[in-house]
């Protein structure tokens, strides 16, 4: 703590008569204390009275006091902001900026604007003390700016009307140029040339900075309303008349520029000086991207400055461009559709009736964009109807085959599962005698539309795909396969669609085509495993279906192929608990000469034998055991799966003990030893097995002692 604060410390409590006694009785003088500035500093800050702050500027030999007058005006205390400039405080004065920059002072006016604390209230306050406004830099308008403070500055603007000639230093100097993208401000003299003084301050708001813009364009393209309206009454004011025909670097004009922003008021504001004016916006005139006024609106959604466009169009007897597209090929209709903005298209198309003009809904962008395939691809059944309505009505031919990236109408309404488009479309195509593309186009991946319908999983589409193509005499492409490999028959067993698998094959059968019903796709997936994952009852069927075709076709199908993780249709058949699929397999490969794969793993370890039992299924345990005997295979008892497990305990921790008599008779029937090791199993589990292998042997020693005693020529021991 230093003199001058222990000082404060004695006397922040005495009242005035105790602090005039104190001071003469310890002879207290200035010129010892730093100037009392910490002092008087710290008695504003607590709120001191009058009284006490008045006697210590008398004790003071500087009287200059900047920093405690910035201080008191801060706090909007302009009693104690009088009394000090009555002493002799320097509004126009400047402290150290305490910001680290070396050699830099403040002002009043910066000091509260760095601080946020410039209000109207201290702003009147600092004009009126004859602050020197030309001290104001570009810095402290463009904070005000930041912060929003568009009434300091309307403030700041509208008191430099009537005060000497640089005061328009801080509108001219900093809000034409600086604000707006200047990096260096304008000379004295360059200011002058911009002003003409007579009874009052006249600036030119037209003239263009080194960018090549003026202040008043720049305020439209900042989209602030205040700012403009201030302009606009500048000019009024002092009858300039603004130039309205200004262009930026990329040939908007004022008005365009407006309408891009979307600003319904600044829009209003233009129109209605311009009308004052008489002079006639070009609401058809296109930037250096071909974009105009409607055009960006629509493509923006602004219903309500359409409104605003096609009244302004009318009043001064102008009719809008409604096909001409921009540099992109975008055009009205087409934005509309794409914004999925139904009012708006039928604000355009009742334009266009009063006008006598006939849309374009045919014209594609440079994307191969057009205003049917989009409004399909955006699910947007009204907008697909106004359309074809407007082509009936017009006598305008739809392209339905048109595309982009492979997307003609029809197929995206096919992946989009609209059944209601998908029909217009084909009702329209049959009207119009048009043959529409159902097995060219194709999307990025090579679907193409009966692939993307059966992957849609609907029946009624593939239904009336393959109606229209009997109709138009087309024949489907039932073949060919999409990146991912997949293929119709394959996609509907994938889809455990029965009924799109018979659709297929008998479509095939009439039409001779000859079904692959063994290729894979990209994850070794093919139609007879796919159709044994199915559930029991579909299982059954589909395994049906692709039997009777191979009969039919004279096809062998591969029982033995495996998946990318090895599933194969046997394992996939006992997983799914399902009996039937197993004999069907087991009777398809007999008849065909194909020997099962009955032991295999796929990639987690599992085998059928193991699932059988993870399944507590007994009977596909038998049929397992039986088919291994008949074909003379060491049927695979003791493996264990990732998770190992290993059959004698899956069957044990399902509590089935026939399975375990079924395990044992195996083993000692085929001279194997069962794994009993006690890993993964807690004592508890272990000893319960133990028992029931215990058990099992002693009723197989029992089967086979009663064999024995009828057959003594075989005698078999227990391993």
């Amino acid at each position: 703590m230093n003199i001058e604060e222990e000082l404060f410390e004695i006397i922040k409590d005495k009242e005035l008569k105790e602090l005039e006694k104190y001071f003469k009785i310890n002879n207290i003088k200035s010129k010892n204390f730093c100037n009392f500035n910490k002092i008087l500093l710290n008695f504003i800050e607590n709120h001191a009275s009058i009284e006490i702050i008045r006697y210590i500027i008398e004790e003071q030999n500087d009287k200059e006091n900047v920093e405690p007058l910035f201080n008191s005006i801060r706090k909007n205390n302009f009693k104690v902001a009088n009394l000090l400039i009555t002493y002799g405080a320097n509004i126009n004065g400047k402290i150290s900026n305490m910001q680290g920059h070396k050699n830099k002072t403040r002002n009043i006016i910066k000091f509260l604007v760095d601080n946020g604390e410039l209000n109207f209230d201290n702003l009147v306050y600092i004009i009126n003390q004859e602050f020197d406004m030309s001290s104001i830099t570009e810095g402290v308008i463009l904070n005000l700016i930041k912060q929003k403070r568009i009434d300091l500055i309307n403030c700041i603007f509208k008191f430099n009307q009537y005060h000497h000639k640089y005061a328009n230093f801080i509108f001219i100097n900093i809000l034409l140029f600086d604000i707006y993208g200047n990096k260096k401000a304008l000379s004295t003299e360059q200011i002058n040339k911009l002003l003409y003084y007579k009874n009052n301050v006249v600036f030119n708001i037209n003239e263009r900075n080194s960018c090549g813009c003026s202040l008043f364009l720049k305020v439209i393209s900042d989209n602030n309303t205040e700012l403009v309206k201030l302009f606009i009454d500048y000019a009024r004011t002092r009858d300039i008349p603004l130039n309205l025909d200004e262009k930026d670097d990329f040939g908007r004009k004022l008005f365009l520029i407006a309408i891009e922003n979307g600003c319904v008021d600044i829009v209003n504001l233009l129109i209605t000086y311009a009308d004052s004016t008489s002079f006639i916006f070009s609401v058809n005139e296109k930037n250096k991207f071909g974009n105009y006024p409607l055009l960006k609106l629509v493509e923006n959604s602004n219903l309500d400055l359409v409104k605003i466009l096609i009244q302004y169009a009318e009043t001064h007897h102008t009719v809008l461009n409604l096909n001409d597209n921009n540099n992109f090929g975008n055009y009205p209709v087409l934005f509309a559709t794409i914004n999925n903005d139904i009012d708006c298209l039928v604000l355009l198309m009742d334009y266009a009736k009063k006008n006598n003009q006939t849309l374009n809904i045919n014209k594609q962008n440079k994307l191969k964009a057009y205003p049917l395939l989009t409004s399909i691809k955006n699910k947007n059944i009204t907008i697909m109807k106004l359309l074809f309505e407007y082509a009936n009505e017009h006598d305008i031919i739809l392209n339905l085959n048109e595309n982009d990236n492979g997307n003609d109408p029809l197929l995206p309404a096919i992946k989009n599962n609209e059944f209601e488009m998908v029909e217009r479309l084909m009702d329209y195509a049959i009207t119009h005698h048009i043959i529409l593309n159902i097995n060219e186009i194709k999307d990025n991946y090579d679907n193409y539309c009966l692939l993307a319908a059966i992957e849609k999983n609907d029946i009624d589409m593939v239904e009336m795909i393959i109606d229209y193509a009997k109709m138009t005499k087309i024949t489907l492409n039932l073949t060919s396969k999409n990146k991912y490999k997949n293929y119709p028959l394959l996609s509907a067993t994938e889809k455990r669609n029965i009924g799109i698998t018979k659709l297929l094959i008998s479509y095939a059968n009439k039409q001779d085509i000859l079904l692959n019903i063994n290729d894979k796709d990209e994850s070794g997936n093919f139609p007879l495993l796919k159709a044994t994952e199915c559930s029991r009852s579909e299982a059954k069927t589909m395994l049906k279906l692709l039997i009777k075709y191979s009969k039919t076709r004279e096809l062998i199908l591969n029982l033995n192929e495996k998946n990318g993780i090895g599933d194969y249709p046997l394992l996939k058949a006992i997983e799914n608990n399902s009996v039937d699929n197993v004999k069907s397999l087991i009777k398809y490969g007999k008849a065909n000469g194909i020997i099962l794969n009955i032991n295999e793993k796929n990639k987690f370890g599992d085998y059928p034998l193991l699932k059988a039992i993870e399944n507590n299924n007994t009977e596909s345990v038998k049929l397992l055991m039986k088919y291994a005997t008949k074909n003379k295979i060491a049927l695979n008892i003791n493996d264990k799966n990732k998770q190992k497990m290993y059959p004698v305990v899956m069957a044990n921790r399902n509590n089935n003990y026939e399975i375990i008599k079924l395990l044992v008779e195996y083993s000692n029937d085929h001279g194997m030893e069962l794994n009993l090791s006690k890993k993964n199993c807690d004592d508890e589990t272990y000893a319960s097995l133990l028992k029931n292998i215990k058990k099992a042997r002693k009723e197989y020693n029992i089967k086979m002692n009663s064999t024995n005693s009828t057959n003594t020529s075989r005698k078999k021991k227990l391993r």
